[in-house]
């Protein structure tokens, strides 16, 4: 296995660009989901090039901050107690599986 050059990562990136659906269209809507979301794209750009995870404070103090503060504001909007923890998951399957969990 050998490093492919830039001209082969072009064309095998065009090639995908071929055969997938134009999710990004704002004409395209599916019965789970929609168009990509502006904001969504440039937050996703960001994590993206941070490339790191949420597991401590040390390791990313911004998104840690950032999550608990959510967690209080989803708190209050929901009027739950206010001793109420939470926690983000990177998708439905894990979320399932946390909530089965505790």
């Amino acid at each position: 296995w050998s490093a492919a050059s830039s001209d082969e990562v072009v064309r095998l990136t065009e090639l995908v660009l071929d055969y997938s659906v134009r999710t990004s269209s704002p004409l395209f809507f599916n019965q789970l989901f929609g168009r990509v979301d502006p904001i969504g794209l440039a937050a996703d750009n960001v994590i993206s090039a941070l490339n790191t995870n949420a597991f401590t404070w040390e390791v990313a103090p911004v998104f840690t901050t950032l999550e608990r503060a959510l967690v209080r504001r989803l708190v209050r909007v929901f009027g739950l107690p206010e001793d109420s923890e939470g926690v983000f998951v990177p998708g439905g399957s894990m979320a399932n599986m946390y909530g089965m969990h505790s």
